[in-house]
């Protein structure tokens, strides 16, 4: 299995926000977020065709800077003008996964696959992904066949790896991580995860050629990362220590390779055993927190947000929830800190500053409080809790 911090840690490459992203804007020739804004707003003097547009590459751009709500809304809103474009509602699944509400995220995968108009390979692998989360591995491992069956794309095969990894199933992984590279030989997410699982058998040669290739490939953090954890298993300290302190050089706000670092014993480091995509994990996390909250079990929601802050120290929605729970809680002066590091790890989520607004607002700090609820209402014009904060500190002063 994996190393929990390396799982950690890697997991961003891939899997975290909303996948294909910025791919999608490319694909969608978008224009600046600014010129979508525009139309939407002015949507009397624009055709059907092009406010779905407005709205689908909003959403897009939403996601790429983490505002997974609003990009969800605006995939949805593509429908009402553009009713046969199944791939919105794949989009508007993905924004849900990120943001960790599971039962939409499935709800509209569902929908993509279904009717006279289907997106296809997308939707299962997408259906995949939450089945996986769910511990439906399965299920989890027939959408992904259908996906595969449909269109043999690398990242398909590399998510049915994983499922099989976290379903103890080595074997099958690493056949499918295999096969992932018979298509594109230098397609790093699968030689990270196979270098991880040759290590772990204690093939080292295969390994480090697997992690090397990763890094000439890449030559990002976690292919450093990746490297390292190969070299620690192997028992080459000092080389695992010069890896993992380039991954912390090039990717200084993710401490979790800092704490890769950290955990390096005499003896190479036995890292902790834990299953692959801790940062979707976190996120679920949060949307348990949230419900816990909502049903007025607030220790049991603050006791969630501190695993989902302990699993993801780089994840904003974490801090952003704690930092919630917190406030409703009446502890404003312990929510503050996780509010400001919600905002710095993400200063364009308007929900990370409406937060921190409220906990001015409670704490008499009016200026700040006003100037967050602004600067939430700049990215996002629709949110009613910040619409509602403005007005009560501007009528407050």
């Amino acid at each position: 299995m994996f190393s929990k911090l390396l799982a950690i840690a890697m997991g961003t490459v891939v899997f975290t926000g909303v996948p294909r992203t910025e791919e999608q804007q490319s694909a969608h020739h978008c224009p600046p977020i600014a010129a979508n804004v525009a139309i939407i707003q002015d949507a009397s003097k624009h055709s059907p065709e092009e406010l779905g547009y407005a709205h689908l590459c909003r959403g897009i751009q939403s996601s790429i800077i983490g505002n997974t709500a609003e990009a969800a809304d605006d995939f949805l809103k593509v429908l009402a003008f553009w009713p046969n474009y199944p791939e919105a509602y794949v989009y508007a699944g993905d924004a849900y996964r990120a943001a960790g509400d599971l039962p939409n995220a499935l709800k509209y995968y569902s929908k993509a696959l279904t009717g006279q108009y289907s997106a296809g390979a997308d939707a299962f692998a997408g259906r995949g992904r939450v089945f996986e989360l769910q511990g439906h591995y399965n299920l989890a491992e027939q959408d992904f066949g259908r996906a595969i069956a449909s269109t043999r794309k690398p990242v398909y095969l590399n998510d049915i790896g994983l499922v099989f990894a976290e379903d103890h199933q080595p074997d099958n992984a690493i056949l499918a991580f295999d096969k992932a590279l018979e298509i594109q030989t230098n397609y790093v997410p699968a030689l990270e995860y196979r270098a991880q699982l040759l290590a772990d058998r204690g093939q080292y040669d295969k390994a480090l050629a697997d992690a090397n290739l990763a890094v000439k490939t890449s030559a990002e953090a976690a292919a450093y990362a990746g490297l390292g954890y190969v070299e620690a298993k192997k028992g080459d300290v000092g080389a695992a220590r010069s890896d993992l302190q380039k991954a912390t050089t090039m990717a200084p706000l993710n401490p979790l390779y800092g704490r890769m670092l950290a955990a390096l014993g005499g003896n190479g480091g036995v890292m902790d055993k834990v299953i692959a995509r801790e940062p979707d994990r976190a996120n679920n996390l949060v949307l348990r927190a949230s419900t816990l909250l909502s049903n007025g079990e607030s220790a049991k929601a603050l006791s969630e947000a501190n695993r989902a802050v302990d699993e993801a120290p780089y994840n904003p929605a974490a801090y952003s929830e704690r930092a919630w729970i917190k406030h409703v809680q009446g502890d404003d002066a312990g929510a503050l800190p996780d509010a400001e590091q919600a905002v710095t790890l993400n200063p364009k989520s308007a929900a990370a500053l409406a937060t921190r607004a409220e906990v001015y607002e409670r704490l008499g700090r009016m200026r700040e409080a006003e100037a967050d609820y602004r600067a939430s209402l700049a990215i996002n014009a629709d949110g009613a809790a910040a619409k509602a904060g403005l007005a009560r500190v501007t009528k407050a002063r």
